[in-house]
């Protein structure tokens, strides 16, 4: 179940030319954490990027974005690091890539008051982004995004979403 701390990320292949799909391989190996939501991102240079949550059981306050990278189309993978070390922040979305070559990641942030637990009634929107192919992130907070607002790059947009409000 999502949010326990056993969750991990498992991956399996379908080769080209084949109907049959290769053995899972296990990707995540934190057992004290929920790690869960993988997005798959190809870089202009091919790398493969695999994005993911890393939390504490059912404190999505307490998460944050890990990231493994393939430079051999996914055969090999290098070690899982946190991609953005500051808790409390999701990912739904992968990466996008702008004409001009900028990388947009949506992301969103579970805060809570200190000694409260998560909601998700203070939730907010922001946009990372980076001009240097990930080596550096900006961040730029969507405005009014408090809630359940969730945002994607969308054609070179950033087009933005509530959920279940009639608002999509």
């Amino acid at each position: 179940m999502e949010g326990k701390p056993d969750i991990s990320i498992y991956m399996s292949r379908l080769r080209a030319g084949t109907e049959e799909w290769a053995p899972a391989d296990k990707m995540t190996h934190d057992n004290s954490r929920s790690e869960q939501n993988p997005l798959l991102f190809q870089a202009p240079c091919g790398d493969v990027w695999l994005l993911y949550t890393s939390q504490h059981a059912g404190d999505q306050d307490s998460a944050i974005i890990k990231h493994r990278i393939s430079k051999d189309g996914g055969k090999n993978w290098g070690p899982e690091e946190a991609l953005f070390p500051d808790q409390g922040t999701f990912i739904r979305q992968p990466i996008r890539l702008l004409e001009d070559g900028t990388w947009v990641l949506p992301v969103f942030k579970c805060r809570v008051d200190p000694g409260q637990r998560w909601m998700g009634s203070d939730d907010i929107s922001c946009i990372r982004f980076s001009k240097d192919q990930g080596q550096t992130w900006s961040e730029a907070e969507v405005p009014n995004s408090t809630g359940i607002l969730r945002c994607s790059a969308v054609g070179g947009q950033i087009m933005c979403t509530c959920p279940g409000l009639g608002m999509d």
